[in-house]
């Protein structure tokens, strides 16, 4: 790795194959080749997706995070890890998919001084079949999240 390059974080909730996972090792296939970008990938252990993410070349960091209800044990856990991932490298971009890495990796990030944090929901917590106090608690830590925690949601 040279100095000049900059260093992209992934941070993704499953590593098994599956929408937002296809989603990026297809972009990652082609944005690789940039030889100004050193690409990095947080994400669950055991998959199929992280041999596919190591083939393209990028280093793969373990990071064990609960997919979907909200476990304070385990959620803890995995924001110490991704705390210790940001810690070991430079990061200049950090770029989160799904809910859980963007709740937590957005609060990281800002915690580790990440120059550009990037977050993309793919779907968002908050649905309309769902409790409307539940909904309302998810859109108020959405927007407080996007709007003093990332520089863009896409």
């Amino acid at each position: 790795m040279k100095n000049s390059q900059i260093n992209v974080l992934f941070v993704i909730k499953s590593s098994q194959p599956g929408g937002t996972q296809s989603h990026l090792y297809n972009l990652l296939k082609y944005m690789t080749k940039m030889s100004d970008f050193n690409f990095h990938i947080a994400l669950p252990p055991g998959g199929i997706m992280v041999s596919k993410f190591r083939e393209l070349g990028l280093k793969i960091y373990e990071l064990p995070i609960p997919r979907y209800k909200i476990k304070i044990k385990d959620d803890l856990k995995a924001f110490n890890r991704l705390l210790q991932i940001l810690s070991s490298n430079k990061f200049h971009i950090l770029h989160l998919h799904n809910s859980k890495p963007g709740f937590i990796g957005r609060i990281a990030g800002k915690l580790k001084k990440v120059p550009i944090i990037i977050f993309t929901p793919h779907l968002f917590a908050f649905k309309p079949y769902q409790n409307k106090f539940v909904n309302l608690v998810h859109k108020i830590i959405e927007a407080f999240l996007s709007r003093f925690f990332c520089d863009v949601v896409i």
